[in-house]
């Protein structure tokens, strides 16, 4: 019987594995290999044993009591089929503990991920390969600066805290203690790590390194010096320019503009602003710590006791990416007759998602429904029914990079400024570190312009090509300086008018963010977050010697040019993109594309006037691409019938073939002539800018890629690369640039004879097996991603593409197309045969939202709502990848709940 079984049943049943594996896990997944599989197959048998044995506990029908933990009522807490939680509070206090107990019952691994990352300290549960994580978050300051924050907090700002930190708590402490609620999670289990208490300086910590995260400027000053090192005068013609096809934010021009629903001008109110931080000596923060701790940093938590090999675990990614599309219609053109708003944030593609949907009503004072970020109290999208909002980054250069001229023999340990030589603040921390007995020293060095960051990513002295013996790098960012508000969260939520929600984000100072926002009274518009530095002069990078290139205050929150309300038009389009003519001098050049915004416009403007939530869910999934619609057009005519230019550079086989695929494109991104198009403009890239002198590493960087993709997922100019080619290709090259690379035709035809060969090295000659969906597809990583045997138990299998960063459903999966000493998502050294890999962000929510027929709004994520192996609840990710949404819970009434408990003391 076993002989048949094994020369028979077990082959085939390991060829049906195999097969389903494969269609799956398509070949250009990272980690297609024999180990791969092996972790497939465990992942099988694994997942209902997970669900079975180490599920979090059913709570339906439960009473929890908390003695101690400071509740004032009981608070119950309803769950709709998805698992999203609906908290109904009697008092505001006690609404904010159980949003913090939901996240921490719901999320822990996550939010103690974060937190060690904050911190600095993700060397305790992961071991070396996080060395340079944590000495790039102890440079920065982040949890020392929070510190400071939460013990100057204001009474409302350490009420909102503490409460959501007690709920934490409550969790933890069960788990450390009976586990009769919670159970630690099992990445936390298998790494042999417990959470410490939370703490409100956690809370503030991960709010400011999660600004940080988001805040732009200092790498494109950067790479800017590189290019200028490498092709001179020709690194200006690579300046980010607006392309006249791409409506701004702002069409008025580079001021607020600000119209009520009449026509008529309006102001932005005046409130205090604190301007002190931009000139504030950095290094002064870290010293004052220093004295307040008597000398010595925050202790290291013990290294983790598990037994599982973390050697390469170093994708600790938290999440954040590069992009988000987020849009108001007035009510004049919907079919409800009042705004609405679509919000579609752009993050890293992981598991868990970074965004924890739920709903809070905080007695009969106010219910709020929307999206948190794990471990802070509040949200960041969403509506109470009276004023909807969503974010998107507003990529104004609130941050510098700082050349900093290091002292060499007598002035060893200072540095150069104004003539003189200044002493370098210093201190060194001890890192505790997994499979180490002893700790890790760590020196810390600061000047008054910020931290030394290249101690922690030497690679930056290297892109600016500076000598590291004399050179450092410098950092100055808002997000590290600017004062932090708890209560900014509360004001977001309660907020009703569009000033009221001005208001709350101008004391949002830490995050640039631009919220698109829609008011059931019938306003809609956009309203930037975040305090932006003066400066005396432009830079690209600035000289730390010269007092002249010191920040000088803040730009007035009036004099932002990011601020539309009620524009004539009748919406509002936001995707990261120009905010409005002639604003560089204030923004900066970090702004995108914004070939997002004028896909959308493209779809949204036939619907004016009878928009409906099933036409905003369309626009979700639309992948039409302005980009390449411009270069089909060029393609079509450079390959047209008849003597082709492309003659002497192609093969003469790929001509008809290539002419066909781009005479047939839809200028979607759902096809083969899709891949063409994507390695195509590669290729031209690399062959037009490495003939100007750039070197290949410069090429990838222009592209759009930093050294670390671990610490930064992409820098400022990931998607200006199309405009400029196709600019240059055009004629508008005052140095003769593409004379130089041999002529328009020998840059595209040789490129495109590069790239068919190319993608028939990688995929076949099969032109059908290049179809986007096969090679762009990405998978959505779980921190233990790296770990082929856990791989599959935690992460999910492969998205498709959805389009590219250009498209209104986007998704920046790149093909790691030039030869380069960059390193991938996983910290892998990319070479030429490198496929797509990777999501450097993908959409993360997506909601739409009509004030006219609130029950009629609808939202989803691409990943279940607890990110817990185990949950009982239907995955509202299912929904998301087939472009479904599903209700949003406003009222109790409205859904039949799936779990239904209480918290009491």
């Amino acid at each position: 019987m076993w002989g048949w079984f094994t020369l028979i049943v077990l082959p085939i049943g390991i060829a049906l594995l195999a097969l389903n594996y494969q269609q799956e896990h398509r070949p250009n997944y990272l980690g297609y290999e024999p180990l791969d599989f092996a972790g497939y197959c465990i992942s099988l048998a694994a997942k209902p044993l997970i669900k079975l044995f180490y599920a979090q506990p059913n709570l339906n029908n439960r009473t929890i009591t908390l003695d101690g933990y400071g509740l004032r009522d009981t608070v119950t807490i309803l769950r709709t089929e998805h698992g999203v939680p609906f908290i109904e509070a009697k008092y505001e206090t006690d609404g904010w503990f159980a949003q913090g107990f939901m996240h921490a019952t719901d999320r822990l691994w996550q939010m103690e991920m974060n937190r060690l990352v904050m911190q600095g300290n993700m060397s305790v549960m992961v071991g070396e390969k996080a060395i340079t994580a944590d000495h790039w978050a102890r440079l920065l300051g982040t949890y020392e600066l929070a510190q400071r924050d939460a013990a100057a907090m204001s009474a409302e700002d350490h009420a909102i805290g503490d409460a959501y930190t007690r709920g934490v708590n409550a969790v933890l402490d069960d788990i450390r203690g009976k586990g009769s609620f919670a159970r630690l999670p099992l990445e936390l289990l298998i790494l042999g790590h417990t959470p410490q208490p939370w703490t409100v300086a956690d809370s503030v910590g991960l709010a400011r390194f999660y600004s940080f995260q988001l805040s732009r400027g200092w790498a494109y000053e950067l790479f800017m010096r590189r290019f200028e090192n490498e092709v001179r005068e020709l690194a200006q013609e690579l300046v980010p320019r607006h392309d006249a096809r791409v409506p701004f934010v702002n069409e008025y021009g580079a001021r607020p503009a600000l119209f009520d629903q009449n026509g008529q001008p309006m102001s932005l109110p005046e409130y205090p602003q604190i301007a002190e931080w931009a000139t504030l000596p950095f290094h002064s923060l870290i010293a004052d710590l220093e004295a307040a701790a008597g000398g010595k940093a925050a202790p290291s938590p013990p290294p983790a006791a598990g037994k599982v090999d973390t050697a390469h675990l170093d994708g600790m990614n938290i999440g954040l990416g590069d992009g988000s599309n987020g849009y108001a219609v007035s009510g004049k053109h919907t079919a409800s007759g009042k705004p609405m708003l679509s919000g579609d944030p752009h993050l890293a593609a992981l598991r868990p998602g970074f965004w924890y949907p739920n709903a809070v009503k905080m007695g009969s004072q106010w219910t709020f429904v929307g999206a948190s970020a794990m471990g802070i109290p509040g949200w960041f999208a969403g509506t109470n029914r009276h004023l909807a909002f969503t974010p998107t980054v507003s990529y104004m250069d609130s941050e510098d990079a700082f050349e900093i001229s290091l002292g060499t023999g007598q002035h060893n340990g200072s540095y150069l400024y104004a003539g003189k030589y200044l002493p370098i603040r210093s201190k060194t921390v001890e890192l505790n570190v997994k499979g180490r007995q002893e700790p890790q020293q760590l020196q810390l060095r600061y000047t008054h312009h910020g931290p030394l960051v290249s101690d922690a990513l030497p690679e930056l002295v290297n892109i600016t090509q500076l000598d590291s013996a004399t050179r450092a790098i410098a950092l100055r960012s808002g997000s590290l300086l600017s004062p932090f508000s708890v209560s900014c969260m509360r004001d977001l939520a309660t907020a009703k008018t569009w000033r009221e929600l001005d208001k709350a984000m101008q004391e949002l100072k830490v995050t640039q963010l631009t919220m698109a926002f829609a008011t059931v009274d019938g306003d809609i518009g956009a309203i930037t977050s975040g305090d932006l530095p003066k400066r005396s002069r432009p830079a690209s990078l600035r000289d730390g010697s010269d007092p002249q290139d010191e920040w000088t205050g803040v730009v007035p929150h009036s004099q932002l040019p990011g601020q539309v309300v009620n524009p004539e038009k009748g919406y509002v389009v936001i995707a990261n993109h120009f905010t409005a003519a002639n604003a560089t001098d204030v923004l900066g050049f970090g702004q995108l594309n914004g070939y997002r915004a004028a896909a959308i416009e493209r779809r949204l403007k036939p619907l004016l006037g009878k928009v409906t939530v099933d036409d905003l869910r369309a626009i979700f999934t639309d992948v039409w691409t302005l980009g390449g619609h411009s270069w089909r057009k060029m393609a079509n005519n450079l390959l047209a019938e008849g003597p082709s230019p492309c003659f002497p550079y192609v093969r003469e086989d790929v001509l008809p073939k290539a002419r066909e695929l781009l005479a047939k494109w839809n200028e979607e991104m759902s096809s083969p002539a899709a891949t063409v198009y994507t390695v195509w403009k590669a290729a031209a890239t690399s062959r037009l800018l490495v003939s100007s002198g750039m070197s290949a590493e410069s090429v990838a960087f222009f592209r759009g890629a930093f050294p670390n993709r671990l610490l930064i997922q992409a820098n400022e100019l990931f998607t200006h690369d199309k405009h400029t080619l196709l600019r240059l290709l055009d004629g508008e090259s005052a140095s003769g640039l593409v004379s130089k690379a041999g002529g328009r035709e020998s840059v595209l035809c040789g490129a495109l004879n590069e790239s068919w060969a190319f993608l028939e090295s990688q995929y076949g000659n099969d032109v059908a097996a290049w179809a986007w969906e096969n090679v762009h597809a990405f998978p959505s990583t779980h921190a233990f991603y790296p770990l082929p045997l856990l791989r599959h138990i935690f992460s999910g299998p492969p998205q498709p593409g959805y389009g590219d960063e250009d498209t209104a459903a986007p998704a920046k999966a790149s093909i790691k197309y030039e030869e380069s000493s960059l390193k991938d998502e996983f910290g892998r050294p990319v070479d030429r045969a490198s496929r797509f890999v990777g999501g450097v962000f993908t959409p993360s929510l997506r909601m739409a939202i009509d004030l006219g027929n609130i029950s009629s709004s609808r939202w989803a994520l691409p990943a279940s709502v607890s990110g817990w192996i185990g949950n009982s609840f239907q995955d509202i990710g299912e929904a998301f990848q087939q472009g479904q949404l599903v209700q949003m819970p406003f009222e109790p009434s409205s859904f039949e709940p799936a779990e239904t408990f209480t918290l009491g003391s």
